[in-house]
């Protein structure tokens, strides 16, 4: 038997439908398409959302669709669990207001992933996407808990490393933010040998994206920084 294709889930969760239709319609013109969605809404949307998911002509993606989120963290790691129970390899946290410029990024960040795992053997943990940061766009709050609450137990080499990723995927321009590359892919081996979200973060949902990728780190996982024709490995 032939090796099983390596699967990518998209999680977008989100509360506001008309943005929700915009974005469905951009995710299923990428060339491929993610193999699974995973919508996490408040139950109100169920029918509309359905409605909408039908008259998608030809995609062979799986729409999985949960209700019931209490804020993005929990409703990041229900889309997180159903991806994975649903065979995806690797889990694309997407928002409900991002554009992706490229339209063949899910080959480019399969192609980089085998390449990594396969050719030099390395365990990956996170890939995410280089882009030009403008300081309008820096997000204090999560800089601020990377200056403090990790500084104790981390080298500077890591907190360095933190403050690239995170910078890298939160410094948009513009709404609907337009990427060039990924923001933040995690492996399913990431999320085995680390966890999900700390649930903790319920006000500060930010802050639960560099504790996460903390724990990554330090669990030995790498971080692959995606270009559109290059990758650096950090």
């Amino acid at each position: 038997m032939g090796e099983r294709a390596m699967k990518l889930a998209m999680i977008i969760p989100s509360v506001r439908f008309y943005q929700l239709r915009l974005i469905l319609n951009h995710v299923i013109s990428l060339k491929p398409p993610p193999d699974i969605v995973v919508l996490i809404v408040p139950d109100k949307f169920i029918r509309k959302l359905n409605n909408v998911i039908q008259k998608l002509d030809n995609v062979d993606v799986k729409f999985i669709i949960l209700t019931q989120q209490r804020g993005l963290v929990e409703a990041r790691n229900k889309g997180i669990v159903a991806a994975i129970n649903h065979g995806a390899d690797l889990i694309w946290l997407f928002e409900d207001d991002t554009l992706v410029l490229n339209k063949n990024i899910i080959n480019i960040i399969k192609v980089y992933y085998l390449k990594y795992t396969k050719e030099k053997n390395r365990r990956i943990g996170i890939i995410f996407g280089y882009q030009e940061l403008k300081p309008v766009d820096y997000i204090e709050r999560p800089l601020q808990y990377l200056n403090t609450e990790l500084t104790r137990n981390s080298s500077t080499r890591l907190i360095s490393l933190l403050h690239n990723i995170f910078l890298n995927i939160h410094g948009f321009n513009g709404l609907p933010y337009l990427i060039p590359v990924a923001t933040l892919v995690l492996t399913k081996e990431s999320i085995q040998a680390s966890g999900l979200f700390y649930e903790g973060f319920k006000k500060e949902a930010e802050w639960s994206e560099p504790d996460l990728i903390n724990r990554i780190l330090n669990n030995g996982l790498i971080a692959i920084r995606l270009k559109i024709l290059s990758s650096d490995i950090i």
